[in-house]
């Protein structure tokens, strides 16, 4: 088992001997947009554990490009998210960010922020919210009530559209 109780600021690979990451500290992906893999030296998967005192660092833009973990195994998750909008033009809310992805993922973050907000509950940007969802093998940030709106608008556009082919 490799421990962490520091802070790691890297993109690209890490490979590791050991089959079991645990992560106490804090995994940074540096300035701006940039991705890192977390495996295992050969074909093996890694065991990547946040415990409650563990921290990911991400960076968002509004264009929609983000940082990426990817996890060549399972992913187990606690500990806190920090989010940071890298530019405050308007964005689209309907952006969808993928931030992570593993093989598994098990847990969910205990709180997610953004950087110098305060906001221990969810991720502001440009004071809009936007919630942490959790789909099979990813972790994902989304404005969930812009994806209801849309939802619902095209739920009314097909109903519709049915009533006018009757």
């Amino acid at each position: 088992t490799f421990r962490n109780f520091g802070t790691i600021i890297a993109s690209g690979t890490l490979q590791f001997g050991r089959e079991t990451f645990v992560n106490d500290g804090e995994i940074d992906l540096g300035q701006g947009v940039a991705s890192l893999t977390v495996q295992r030296f050969g074909p093996q998967p890694i065991d990547l554990m946040f415990t409650d005192t563990a921290a990911l660092r991400v960076d968002l833009t509004v264009s929609g490009a983000s940082d990426s973990l990817d996890v060549l195994g399972t992913l187990t998750l606690d500990g806190m998210l920090d989010v940071s909008l890298l530019d405050t033009a308007a964005f689209d809310p309907s952006v969808v960010y993928t931030i992570i992805t593993a093989t598994q993922i098990t847990g969910e973050f205990a709180n997610a922020q953004s950087s110098g907000s305060g906001i221990a509950t969810g991720v502001q940007m440009n004071g809009l919210p936007f919630d942490v969802i959790y789909p099979q093998s990813a972790v994902k940030i989304a404005n969930l009530l812009h994806a209801h709106r849309a939802l619902v608008l095209a739920g009314i556009t097909g109903v519709a559209a049915v009533r006018r082919r009757r």
